[in-house]
């Protein structure tokens, strides 16, 4: 009897260092950084690379391929824009594929499967890094109008490919949590409903008992921080139709993990998933799985905060009221830089003792004070600008100003910005010890601890 081939994750956790596709190194990924990418693929006979058709401004949208397998797999990623993390990870496979490492087990998997991947359904949306396409149009909302070029690609290589199973490949917000615990909900999947009553039928039923199957791989990596999506059924949704049209879908969704703000670590259990997935896919062993895997992971709900600060006093009219603030931060786009920028805003205030922060501050004995806005001229040196900034000022005039600025503290130019410590401001403002002197100071959301000489601020924002 030929002993059963395994699949040990730990040993492709461990070494994925060596197959990761190095090009990548953060999040905003360009349609020219993948076709560079395509195009070296197109020398490797394992792969066959298609054109699917193009976007609304004409960039191709491709097929790649590989197995030869008769059970048909099809991963597409980037249907929003700037939701990438999945699109890293499949470039990460087909390293793992050319490579000339653990040869008998991609040959099993090419040997029972045909996997086809479409590494960016929405390059226009890229190109911008933002959720829609060139239209203004939420591809995952264009399912039965199919509106979008995009949209008729995905339904058209659906109907012709007839895929066991779709891997929905998206980002979610960083907010969530896995149930009602303090863990992110770092990843979180769906096998969505195809109707209003929410039936289960084969088709679905296969596509929770995979999700159950992964959830067990999954949590050796990060326990207790997975989550699933609400199952309530969206009938515009690619995901729910493509499950209606005899696909059982797996909906992945990268969320936050703490220091991770490329998901380059998310990026990584992608690659985990994916590939223990076409490994119970080919063996068929996922079928055994009981449902109760499934229904025992939480939902998401959201109750995260990117800074929360707890017990901390907020003075009016000559009183003091002990309450909890939570912030967070908006990424922002500067079109020649890769890198990720904030605009840090205040969420809510008052009693926040069910929600939680990737960074947490107990701020007993500390009392908020609003900012200084100071109009004479920003300073050029950052020693200026650090003293200014230990005496109460966050604010200063900028006659030639960024909106995201490398400096240690805010600009403005024209409206004088409001500094009063309320929710859907900026978080700008100090924290004050009993006796009345500056510790600490929240600058665009970030806390900077001021008795330090070597004061790092992330990044300050032009008003």
């Amino acid at each position: 009897m030929t002993e059963k081939l395994q699949f040990d994750s730990d040993l492709h956790f461990q070494e994925y260092s060596k197959l990761c596709e190095q090009t990548f190194s953060v999040k905003r990924i360009k349609h020219s950084d993948i076709i560079f990418l395509t195009d070296k693929l197109k020398n490797n006979k394992l792969f066959k690379i298609r054109n699917l058709g193009h976007s609304v401004e004409n960039r191709k949208i491709n097929l790649i391929s590989i197995g030869k397998g008769k059970t048909n797999i099809l991963c597409w990623s980037q249907m929003h824009g700037n939701e990438s993390t999945a699109t890293m990870a499949v470039f990460d496979l087909f390293n793992f594929f050319s490579s000339s490492e653990h040869l008998e087990l991609k040959n099993f998997l090419l040997e029972n499967l045909t996997i086809h991947f479409i590494p960016m359904l929405n390059p226009d949306g890229a190109e911008r890094f933002i959720r829609e396409n060139a239209l203004g149009i939420d591809l995952n909302r264009d399912a039965l109008n199919l509106v979008s070029p995009e949209s008729k690609i995905l339904k058209n290589i659906i109907f012709e490919l007839k895929p066991l199973i779709g891997f929905n490949l998206h980002d979610q917000k960083i907010y969530h949590c896995a149930g009602y615990s303090p863990n992110p909900a770092t990843i979180s999947f769906l096998a969505p409903a195809y109707n209003f009553e929410k039936d289960i039928n084969d088709i679905r039923k296969k596509a929770m008992q995979l999700i159950g199957s992964v959830s067990q791989t999954l949590d050796k990596y990060i326990p207790a921080s997975f989550a699933k999506y609400d199952d309530e059924f969206e009938p515009r949704a690619f995901g729910d139709n493509i499950m209606k049209w005899g696909t059982g879908t797996v909906l992945v969704e990268s969320g936050g993990y703490k220091n991770d703000p490329e998901k380059q670590f998310v990026r990584k259990l992608n690659y985990i998933i994916l590939l223990s997935s076409f490994y119970y896919l080919s063996t068929g062993e996922y079928e055994n799985t009981s449902l109760n895997l499934y229904n025992q992971i939480p939902e998401n709900r959201e109750r995260l905060f990117d800074l929360k600060i707890k017990n901390v006093f907020l003075e009016k009219n000559e009183q003091k009221y002990l309450v909890d603030l939570g912030i967070n931060r908006t990424e922002l786009t500067r079109s020649s830089s890769v890198k990720s920028f904030y605009k840090g805003t205040l969420e809510n205030v008052g009693d926040l003792s069910t929600f939680y922060g990737y960074e947490e501050f107990d701020a007993s004995g500390f009392t908020l004070k609003e900012a200084k806005v100071s109009d004479s001229i920003l300073p050029k040196t950052k020693n200026e600008q650090f003293e200014l900034l230990r005496s109460g000022t966050m604010f200063v005039k900028d006659d030639n100003p960024e909106k995201i600025t490398d400096n240690l503290i805010n600009s403005y130019n024209c409206n004088i910005p409001s500094t009063e410590i309320i929710s859907e401001n900026p978080a700008n403002f100090y924290l004050i010890n009993k006796e009345k002197e500056i510790g600490y100071a929240v600058i665009n959301g970030f806390l900077v601890d001021l008795s330090s000489d070597d004061v790092f601020v992330h990044n300050c924002i032009h008003f």
